[in-house]
C-alpha cells in the first residue's frame, strides 16, 4: 500500500471517529461505532470538567445533549468545545423550559470570547442572544466557569 493509499484510509478512519461519516472499507462498522461512543464519551467529561455549571445545568441530558453537538464537529479542546457547544445551545428556542441552562448558557457567553488563539476573557458590557431572548451583563464571574 502506498503512503497516499494508508493516508486516504486513516482521514476516513479520523472521519468515521470524530464527524460520523461512513465506516471505511474493511473496518467493522460495529467496532467503529463503539469507539466513537467512546470518544465522544471521553470528550464530553473533559468538557464537563473544563464547563462543571453548564454541565450541571444539563443535568441527565448532559452526555445526550453535547453529543448531539460534537457529533458533527472536529474536537477543539474542552474549554474551546464547551463555548461553542454553549453558542449552539444558545440558538435553541427550547432554553426556555429550563432557566438554569439558559443562566449557564448566558454566564459561559457572557464571561468569554472565541479568538484565532482560543478563547479569552471578556471585558466591559455584553448583550448576548439566548434562546432568544436578549441578556446583558457588566460584570464577569472569573472564578468558575
Amino acid at each position: 500500500m502506498s503512503e497516499h493509499g494508508l493516508a486516504e484510509q486513516q482521514s476516513a478512519l479520523v472521519a468515521a471517529l470524530v464527524l460520523g461519516a461512513a465506516c471505511p472499507p474493511g473496518l467493522d462498522p460495529e467496532a467503529v461505532r463503539a469507539t466513537r461512543d467512546q470518544l465522544l464519551d471521553k470528550r464530553s467529561r473533559a468538557v464537563a470538567r473544563a464547563w462543571p455549571r453548564l454541565a450541571g445545568a444539563c443535568g441527565a441530558q448532559w452526555r445526550q445533549r453535547f453529543s448531539a453537538w460534537a457529533g458533527g464537529h472536529a474536537p477543539a479542546g474542552p474549554r474551546l468545545d464547551g463555548y461553542r457547544f454553549a453558542r449552539w445551545l444558545a440558538a435553541e428556542r427550547d432554553l426556555a423550559s429550563s432557566p438554569q441552562l439558559a443562566v449557564a448558557v448566558a454566564r459561559v457567553l457572557l464571561g468569554w470570547r472565541e479568538t484565532a488563539t482560543g478563547l479569552r476573557p471578556r471585558r466591559g458590557p455584553r448583550v448576548v442572544r439566548v434562546g432568544g431572548q436578549n441578556v446583558f451583563a457588566i460584570w464577569r464571574d472569573s472564578t468558575n466557569p
